[in-house]
């Protein structure tokens, strides 16, 4: 909070974006293991890692630079890697769930958040 110069209307909204990203992420890995697509899911947990690490998500953050340090070195995944993305959408469901109530808690006590932030969590 201290880094966004205590702006919580700033930090619901970055949350609220976090959320929405993680969860169309978790469905687009989901498609990536079922295809088997190593790369795509090398690609796309790099990406969530970075926006994890934003906003405080270190389970988050910590399993997908595993997962993307397992698919690094080589063309296919294995059975662990499979595992393990399945794990990380747990993850993602679980992490999501406590990040929404943090955005709750902003919202009452900001007495007035930005309409889009508002219409992002009323959604």
């Amino acid at each position: 909070m201290k880094l966004s110069g205590n702006d919580e209307v700033f930090v619901c909204d970055l949350l609220v974006t976090y959320v929405e990203d993680a969860t169309r992420t978790a469905v687009q890995l989901k498609e990536l293991g079922g295809k088997k697509d190593w790369e795509g899911i090398r690609f796309t947990v790099h990406k969530l890692r970075s926006s994890a690490g934003s906003v405080g998500a270190v389970a988050t953050a910590t399993l997908c630079a595993k997962i993307e340090n397992s698919l690094q070195n080589t063309e296919t995944g294995d059975e662990s890697v499979f595992l393990a993305v399945e794990k990380l959408l747990s993850l993602i469901q679980d992490e999501c769930k406590v990040i929404q109530n943090e955005i709750a808690v902003l919202q009452k006590g900001s007495g007035g958040l930005s309409p889009e932030a508002h219409s992002k969590t009323d959604g």
